[in-house]
């Protein structure tokens, strides 16, 4: 479908179910939705929530500018990823990015936010100086003069960024090409456009204001950017998990689906308990050690995580803290705490007992009750 956003007309659609939590999909420099294979899709529909893929400017479907002549930044891409949220009502999404994808997902997390759930970045790079460059068989591939036609010319740039030490499938990368050369209203524009833009200024000092819980995947044959990008991603967003995919080049291979489908799946869970230790870990990370109870609650209203009506078992750092004590002779205090919303006379839903300043207040009175 065509969609409005941002000034420009962006081609999108979706897999699974609305009202789930949503992740949005960023492809690399000059690839459409097609990058991101059906299949994959629905497979990573079923594992997290409602999947959006959409084509970035000049490719696909989506708004197109003349050979050479690119309207946009980096920045105009995060602006048309967030503005896209708008459009499918979705407040706060998981982003996933590849390569320039993971770029425009950083400037989102570090720009928008209050808009991002998580992140997961995928063959990209944290930008830092003093990073090895791409491999030499890269440079030679950047260096040699094209051959064949551009289709031609396609074909053997996947065949350099897959990993060489397994056989490299030629026919899927053809589909994949084939499928965009069909759909692409300008071929040579989407692949030279988004190389051509304004320059902006490096982010590698902002990235420590990403406050999204964070997981990098890496490939350990990346000829783009080796594995020491990744690595330098990881250790610039607080709290992030770097994850190295085997025998991957600078590629999403259908045999690296499983692990990257259950990444993603780890960060959109709805499990309360895990998505409350992902945000936790995030907001200590970035020194805001309270920061995450609020932001849970707000993602139990939205329904992105299941409210815990009832826990069926104690807090296992209670029970290691209270384990060989004995109550014998003690007086205990015991604190009440409603977990789940309760809805205000006009339907709106809003966080029960549970939010902290009621259970502090609640306690301090206890406290000097006794």
């Amino acid at each position: 479908m065509i969609v409005h956003v941002n000034g420009v007309e962006i081609e999108a659609d979706t897999f699974g179910e609305p009202g789930r939590a949503a992740v949005l999909l960023l492809a690399g420099a000059g690839s459409s939705k097609d990058f991101w294979r059906p299949e994959f899709c629905r497979r990573l529909a079923a594992a997290a929530g409602l999947v959006i893929r959409y084509d970035m400017r000049d490719t696909g479907q989506s708004v197109s500018y003349p050979l050479g002549e690119p309207g946009y930044t980096l920045i105009d891409l995060a602006d048309d990823a967030v503005a896209l949220l708008d459009h499918f009502g979705v407040e706060r999404a998981h982003l996933v990015g590849i390569s320039m994808g993971g770029a425009v997902a950083q400037l989102i997390g570090i720009d928008h936010g209050d808009r991002v759930a998580s992140l997961t970045l995928i063959a990209t790079s944290s930008g830092a100086e003093g990073l090895p460059g791409p491999a030499e068989r890269m440079r030679a591939h950047f260096a040699a003069k094209p051959a064949g036609d551009l289709f031609e010319q396609q074909v053997a740039a996947w065949r350099v960024f897959a990993a060489h030490s397994v056989q490299f499938d030629e026919a899927a990368a053809r589909e994949v090409i084939a499928e965009e050369h069909a759909r692409t209203k300008n071929v040579e524009a989407a692949n030279s456009n988004v190389h051509a833009t304004e320059r902006i200024d490096s982010w590698y000092d902002r990235l420590p204001r990403i406050i999204a819980p964070t997981t990098v995947i890496h490939g350990d044959e990346d000829p783009l950017f080796p594995i020491e990008h990744g690595e330098s991603l990881a250790a610039a967003i607080p709290g992030a998990e770097l994850r190295t995919l085997p025998q991957v080049g600078h590629e999403l291979p259908p045999r690296a689906w499983d692990a990257v489908i259950a990444a993603i799946a780890d960060q959109a869970t709805t499990d309360w308990d895990r998505r409350a230790d992902r945000l936790a870990a995030q907001a200590i990370a970035v020194g805001q050690p309270t920061a995450w109870f609020d932001r849970l609650y707000a993602e139990g209203v939205r329904g992105d995580v299941a409210m815990p009506w009832n826990r069926q078992k104690s807090n296992l750092a209670l029970e290691e803290r209270l384990k060989g004590e004995s109550g014998q002779g003690k007086r205990g205090l015991v604190v009440g705490c409603g977990l789940g919303v309760e809805v205000t006379a006009d339907g709106t839903p809003q966080p029960a007992l549970g939010r902290q300043d009621l259970l502090l207040a609640a306690v301090h009175k206890a406290l000097h009750l006794t």
